[in-house]
C-alpha cells in the first residue's frame, strides 16, 4: 500500500506547485473530519472542517 501511495502523493504535490496552490491538507484518516456531518453531494472539505478536538476528548464518540 504504501508503495503506490508514495509517488500519488508526490504526483499531486507537484501538481499543486505547478498550479501554484498556497495550502494543501492531507489527511491520513477519515476520522481527521469525521465528526462534522455534512448533507448533500458534491460538498468538498477544507481545513474548516478538521475535527473539533476537544469535543473528541470530553465526549470520547463510540467511533473514536
Amino acid at each position: 500500500m504504501i508503495t503506490p501511495a508514495i509517488p500519488g502523493v508526490l504526483n499531486m504535490l507537484n501538481v499543486c506547485v505547478k498550479a501554484k496552490v498556497k495550502r494543501v491538507q492531507l489527511t491520513s484518516s477519515i476520522a481527521s473530519v469525521l465528526s462534522h456531518t455534512l448533507k448533500g453531494i458534491g460538498l468538498v472539505m477544507n481545513e474548516d472542517n478538521g475535527s473539533n478536538v476537544e469535543f473528541l476528548y470530553t465526549k470520547k464518540p463510540p467511533t473514536w
